[in-house]
């Protein structure tokens, strides 16, 4: 995969397969009882001349991408399946794809404009018979990525690579870990330092730095106004708590991705407002926030929402960040985890890009992100910072995100490999169940960063040693470097 400089590639992934919508009658007939191959072609619709398409399987056995032949692919039921072109004028690109039985006969087509593909978004094209018949329909995603405008600067810059030490490295998740989450007791929080040096804070990333740490992860999350900044969700819940009682009053929800930086910078001051005669003596807290982490005297770097042009900046150059890009996705349940994102996806990879290469110098900088689209994004538009695709597998922990690339980490690994990702940031668990996954991972010289609450548990973490992962990230800072030294 070569990033883009110029032209923009036309990406559709076929969400289902026909053969599940058509009859039986007609799949026997075709032999199309699990085994058809698909045909993708594109031509300009102006010059007429065919554009080279390139298709992908997210799988271990045949992953890179590899011209469309004019006999076409077979694709089982259940592959994840890509065909990718490549133009500078993709308004007048069209896509056509054909179905074919097993000894080629074309059973259907559909056809695609490239007029209708901008971010990524799933829709249905009907199949039509030779004779003009509608057969069945074919769901698909389709996505247009530009190039990224700041590229053009920055193209003689080397590509980094984080390369296998042969020993497992201790990522401080959020800095010094999570500190707004109820999941440990505060006496345990103090113990391992995190409450002195609050999540997602430029002291907490100090801090780090001053244990020894060779990694630190951060989220990052992109303001209505287009601003990068740290912060792990994407509303900011407010409360308010009387101080005499310890009673907690819901107050309201501040959509950050909708707001601009500057709005969401108040919330730092929050403290400073009184609701009033009828709780005088409240004191707001914002999120998991307490509120002795945001008194009025507190310094700069102790504070929430830094810009991550000031983390780049402010913190000493040797911190390599794990860098997690936050876009709200929507679980297969349905629900969304938050309808506040007021930019698309390209918009916010481009602002995160335009900050990260300006202000980062030469920081060694690794993207992550949970969303595929936007791991593809930042891959595609930029060279020099390799991305992970954060997955896990299906478990009774958390709701699956919906869509075929996130339903296994079998496909995610595989995914990785087609795309050209450094490697996968998975759940810690699923390779202690499966270790034959980084087996699978380090043959193809992929790196494996692993998170999970059993990461903070040490007889855990020397079991991910022993299996051989690379980036390990805890909450449990000062525990890990204890039992690794």
């Amino acid at each position: 995969m070569t990033t883009l400089f110029e032209e923009t590639e036309l990406r559709v992934l076929i969400c289902d397969h026909p053969v599940t919508r058509f009859g039986s009658s007609t799949a026997e007939e075709n032999g199309l009882d699990g085994f058809y191959k698909f045909r993708v072609t594109s031509r300009n619709k102006r010059s007429g001349l065919e554009v080279a398409v390139h298709i992908r399987v997210y799988n271990f056995d045949v992953f890179s991408a590899q011209e469309q032949q004019p006999g076409g692919r077979v694709i089982n039921t259940g592959d994840c399946c890509v065909f990718t072109a490549r133009t500078t004028t993709p308004s007048e690109i069209i896509f056509k794809i054909d179905l074919l039985g097993h000894d080629g006969q074309l059973i259907g087509s559909c056809h695609l404009p490239g007029s209708d593909m901008s971010g990524p978004a799933e829709k249905v094209y009907v199949i039509t018979a030779p004779d003009g018949q509608a057969l069945s329909e074919i769901k698909v995603q389709t996505h247009a990525v530009h190039p990224w405008p700041g590229l053009k600067e920055y193209r003689s810059l080397g590509a980094q690579v984080w390369r296998r030490s042969g020993q497992a490295q201790i990522c401080g998740h959020r800095g010094m870990g999570r500190t707004m989450e109820e999941k440990f007791s505060l006496v345990e929080m103090e113990t391992q330092g995190s409450v002195a040096h609050p999540e997602n804070t430029i002291s907490a990333f100090k801090q780090a730095h001053e244990l020894g740490l060779s990694a630190v992860e951060m989220d990052i999350c992109v303001s209505g106004d287009g601003v990068p900044f740290v912060f792990h969700d994407f509303d900011a819940d407010l409360s308010i708590q009387e101080e005499s009682t310890g009673v907690v009053h819901s107050f309201t929800t501040a959509h950050l991705m909708h707001m601009t930086y500057q709005e969401i910078k108040v919330l730092r001051n929050l403290q400073q407002n009184r609701t009033g005669s009828s709780h005088s003596d409240a004191e707001i807290i914002l999120s998991g926030w307490k509120c002795s982490f945001i008194k009025d005297d507190l310094p700069e770097d102790y504070k929430p929402f830094p810009k991550l042009q000031e983390v780049l900046e402010d913190t000493p150059q040797d911190i390599a960040f794990n860098v997690e890009v936050k876009f709200p996705m929507t679980y297969v349940t349905g629900v969304r985890e938050s309808n506040t994102a007021s930019a698309d996806r390209e918009t916010v990879v481009n602002n995160i890009l335009d900050v990260v290469y300006k202000y980062g110098s030469d920081r060694k900088i690794i993207f992550s992100a949970f969303d595929p689209d936007i791991c593809l994004l930042l891959r595609l538009k930029q060279h020099r910072y390799p991305v992970l695709i954060i997955n896990y597998g299906p478990t009774e922990k958390y709701d699956l995100y919906a869509g075929l690339r996130c339903s296994s980490t079998e496909i995610a690994i595989a995914m990785a490999l087609s795309e050209n990702f450094q490697g996968i940031n998975g759940h810690s668990n699923d390779y202690v169940d499966s270790p034959w996954l980084l087996t699978k991972m380090h043959e193809h010289g992929l790196i494996l960063w692993v998170w999970g609450e059993d990461n903070n548990n040490p007889e855990h973490q020397r079991k991910l040693e022993r299996l051989g992962v690379d980036y390990i990230t805890t909450d449990r800072v000062d525990a890990a470097i204890s039992l690794k030294g």
